[in-house]
């Protein structure tokens, strides 16, 4: 179920965001349609470590989308929204497009992010695979039924079947995560994400991104279908990174299906400045 939000003004602009948690602050930042309930089964294992910021990213959840809606403009307003908060450093997680955000956030603000993790980034156009522009047609498709979803906002057999055109990873994600996933289809603009999708085909951080002052942590899923393994290894190779752990038999959301296993590698790289990694993980 989702958590109740807080809200600020920050450049003119509402942000909705979940924060709690106790400790050095680490601000998260969500996928493509999504929202910050996502990584809610993550931050709870987390809670007693770090004080956890995680904003609806605009034109999901409950923080409306920016008039140029691209990934360059929300990381530039991510700084305005972490200032408005009172965060002058803090630990930076990034999922798939919250990974190019944390990326180019990180390349802009180096002084303010004390480490920097990044599960299955977007980092350069041929990141994103032809069948995700294929999803993405099936959703737009599915206005009227998603019109129908938030005057009556039950969940019946044609929000599934929403559901599956997205392609999630499991029917078991499904079945536990229902309410969390509706919540962020249902308070999706439209035309907000189109507008991020389209501003990361044409990703641009690649041409600068050798030069981060922070090396991340960077993970992935063996399995991952979205952003897929050899991706993360080759910007692992560029940007000569921290390291790369490959958590086995995961695919691309493990927030929902491998949440203790993120979890564990996000506090033990973070809690230590990023110069420790956790045991038990397939390291590269």
């Amino acid at each position: 179920m989702a958590k109740e939000r807080k809200f600020v003004i920050a450049n003119n602009h509402k942000w909705a965001y979940l924060r709690y948690g106790k400790g050095e602050p680490l601000v998260i930042l969500h996928g493509y349609l999504a929202t910050a309930d996502f990584f809610v089964p993550v931050a709870n294992l987390l809670k007693d470590s770090f004080e956890l910021i995680i904003p609806d990213l605009p034109g999901n959840g409950f923080t409306p989308k920016l008039k140029n809606n691209t990934y360059k403009n929300i990381a530039l307003e991510l700084a305005g929204f972490t200032k408005a908060i009172g965060l002058d450093k803090f630990i930076l997680f990034g999922f798939s497009m919250g990974g190019a955000v944390a990326l180019e956030y990180s390349l802009n603000n180096p002084k303010a992010v004390t480490s920097l993790i990044v599960q299955s980034g977007v980092w350069r156009p041929k990141a994103l695979p032809l069948d995700l522009e294929r999803r993405k047609l099936n959703f737009y498709s599915y206005r009227k039924i998603l019109d129908f979803l938030r005057k009556k906002p039950v969940l019946d057999k044609i929000f599934t079947k929403v559901l599956e055109k997205m392609g999630p990873d499991n029917q078991k994600l499904l079945a536990t995560y229902q309410e969390e996933i509706f919540e962020a289809l249902t308070n999706t603009d439209i035309a907000g994400n189109q507008e991020l999708f389209n501003s990361l085909q044409k990703v641009e951080s690649n041409t600068r991104i050798k030069d981060l002052a922070v090396k991340p942590l960077l993970i992935v899923g063996e399995y991952d279908g979205v952003i897929v393994l050899q991706e993360t290894l080759d910007l692992a190779e560029l940007i000569k990174n921290e390291a790369t752990v490959i958590v086995m038999g995961q695919g691309h959301h493990m927030m929902f299906t491998a949440p203790e296993k993120l979890a564990l590698a996000i506090k033990t790289f973070a809690a230590s400045g990023g110069k420790a990694i956790a045991e038990g993980f397939h390291w590269w």
